[in-house]
């Protein structure tokens, strides 16, 4: 989300405008309204595409890990893009986010996998859908390539602002619900949520190295 909002503001109020002493004084608010839009959107696309997941998957612990692997599959998207277009910039930066993205993509691909392997009892199962769900990076680097050399930074506000939205729903929807169901006096589970953040958050730091 603050990626978007960053995104969203240099839209409104390129650097080279803030140089020139032009007023950018309701480009914060813009940012604001736009990322909470797209943020909100990416709820509601996901809860969409929740009741059609629901629909047709039986196994609760396969459908949290499939679900997950769908969000994480958007969220390492514009991780991509991000990356691609850093390296651009500057190919030591560039380096510096690929490192930081592997060693936040690694809890990913555990909170994948490990759901489909306890429902479904398959490693390869486990193995290939945490996979795929991280193979949408390099992916999108190559659109990026492809495509978004053009478009400016608001494509990327709004990807980011939508998954994020995309990864709240999920985590408060399906992980930390069907965690509570094998720790049902919580001894756990909250501590390990708290924990998650601030791995996450440390790896995220990264991307200032």
């Amino acid at each position: 989300m603050v990626k978007a909002l960053d995104e969203f503001r240099k839209h409104y109020c390129p650097e080279q405008d803030e140089e020139a002493g032009k007023d950018c004084s309701n480009a914060d608010a813009k940012a604001l309204q736009y990322a909470t839009l797209y943020f909100f959107a990416g709820i509601v696309c996901t809860y969409i595409l929740d009741l059609f997941v629901h629909r047709i998957m039986d196994h609760a612990h396969c459908f949290g890990g499939l679900m997950s692997g769908i969000a994480i599959a958007l969220h390492n998207f514009p991780e991509g893009l991000a990356t691609f277009v850093a390296t651009l910039a500057d190919p030591t930066a560039g380096v510096a986010i690929a490192v930081a993205i592997a060693l936040h993509n690694i809890p990913e691909g555990v909170v994948v996998a490990m759901p489909i392997y306890y429902s479904t009892g398959s490693r390869l199962k486990g193995f290939m859908w945490a996979f795929l769900s991280g193979v949408s990076e390099p992916i999108g680097g190559i659109f990026g390539w492809a495509v978004l050399t053009n478009m400016g930074e608001i494509a990327y506000a709004v990807l980011f602002a939508i998954v994020a939205g995309t990864m709240v729903y999920i985590s408060v929807s399906e992980l930390i619900p069907t965690a509570l169901r094998f720790d049902t006096a919580d001894k756990y589970v909250t501590k390990s949520c708290f924990v998650g953040m601030a791995v996450m958050a440390a790896s995220l730091l990264m991307f200032t190295v």
